[in-house]
């Protein structure tokens, strides 16, 4: 019997220009949906990146 493996692929590397879109983001010029396309992710890894990054700021 063999056990089935469901396997996630590994999580996206942030771009180097993360930091400015996030900065872009905060200061309310571009929306979740603008950043993630800007970044080339989608609007769900962006914001578990935002997650993230407010979580380091505490």
């Amino acid at each position: 019997m063999t056990a089935a493996f469901a396997w996630a692929a590994p999580p996206a590397k942030k771009p180097r220009k993360f930091q400015s879109v996030y900065n872009m983001y905060l200061r309310g010029e571009v929306s979740i949906r603008a950043a993630s396309q800007m970044l080339n992710v989608s609007p769900g890894t962006f914001k578990r990146w935002t997650v993230e990054e407010a979580e380091k700021a505490k």
